[in-house]
């Protein structure tokens, strides 16, 4: 189990480095938001190790549950800088998320 959660996070870990390689130049806004899931993603990691390591104390354990919380929260806040802004035309959208083009029109 704890080999199959290690591939799932180092996984998970490839995919905010590739989000990261991909916003550096086309989304300030979500280039920072893919650093701070980054420092996540590594705390996140550290605390597994050392709770690994040490034999699962109770007190790292809820740390990496706190670290899960806070994991998603950043994965969520990542998600919503990515989707394009809402109202009315190119006039609403920030300069970090382009107005997305319609098919067809």
């Amino acid at each position: 189990v704890a080999r199959a959660h290690g591939v799932a996070a180092m996984t998970l870990l490839a995919l905010v480095l590739a989000v990261l390689w991909h916003s550096r130049v086309t989304a300030p806004g979500l280039h920072r938001r893919a650093r701070i899931l980054l420092a996540v993603v590594l705390a996140q990691g550290l605390i597994g190790y050392v709770q690994y390591f040490t034999d699962v104390p109770v007190l790292l354990v809820a740390a990496h549950i706190l670290g899960a919380t806070l994991l998603w929260i950043t994965v969520v806040a990542l998600h919503v800088g990515s989707l394009p802004a809402r109202g009315s035309g190119a006039a609403s959208a920030s300069p970090d998320r382009p107005v997305p083009e319609l098919v067809g029109t």
